[in-house]
């Protein structure tokens, strides 16, 4: 990347049946998908019919009974391992329609005003006539500006599942004096027969064929941001 992130998380979002109960610190355990220190040292925030919110040293793993959410700020490889592992091995009857690869990332500009000077390159605040003087009026938390700014592609010039590419531009919230910029991509993955679908084995496909080129492909999206830091 063009600025080294201040913050940077990775997460794959899935979206079909799952049972909460099952994802407990004891469960992946026994199945070896964590470490016996990993095991030790993990965190139980609740485990319900309806949620389960289990942490570890380097994985927060959320799970819902139609959406799944494992996310790091660790390595990479080893979140898609685990996903593969729990959905390819241990439970690949698991009815799974679609993946999001998630990657986000928080950095410093050096300054609220090249903040705002991106955010106005982004968003013109011309374009909305006499209210621009409002827009542009005050300083640092009290400024206005850009806020979210989402771009969506949805033709590939190379072959890859069917899904989408959403790219979203907001102010970080983890950086101090208002010079933070929080960059998410979302990488969409659907199934070719979302009504039908009956098990993991093309959501995981999916995951072993495409994150490595998910991940580098959302990082080129970023760098065009950081770019424009002058």
């Amino acid at each position: 990347m063009l600025i080294e992130p201040e913050a940077k998380f990775v997460s794959i979002v899935l979206l079909g049946s799952f049972n909460p109960t099952i994802f407990n610190p004891d469960w992946l355990f026994r199945n070896e998908l964590i470490t016996e220190a990993e095991f030790d040292t993990s965190q139980v925030e609740f485990v319900h019919p309806q949620i389960s919110h289990i942490r570890t040293d380097w994985l927060d793993l959320q799970v819902e009974p139609e959406r799944l959410v494992a996310r790091t700020s660790e390595i990479p490889i080893q979140l898609r391992d685990l996903v593969f592992r729990v959905f390819g091995e241990k439970l690949p009857h698991t009815p799974i329609r679609m993946m999001g690869i998630n990657l986000e990332v928080h950095f410093s500009v050096g300054s609220a005003e090249e903040r705002t000077r991106i955010g106005q390159l982004l968003a013109p605040p011309d374009i909305w006539g006499e209210w621009s003087k409002g827009i542009r009026a005050g300083d640092g938390k009290s400024q206005g500006g850009l806020r979210s700014l989402s771009i969506q592609q949805s033709v590939f010039d190379w072959d890859r599942p069917n899904g989408f590419v959403v790219a979203t531009v907001e102010p970080s919230n983890l950086i101090k004096k208002f010079s933070g910029i929080m960059m998410r991509v979302n990488d969409h993955y659907e199934v070719q027969n979302v009504k039908e679908v009956a098990d993991a084995s093309e959501i995981t496909g999916h995951l072993a064929s495409e994150f490595d080129r998910s991940l580098k492909q959302s990082e080129k999206i970023i760098n065009i941001v950081m770019g424009l830091k002058q």
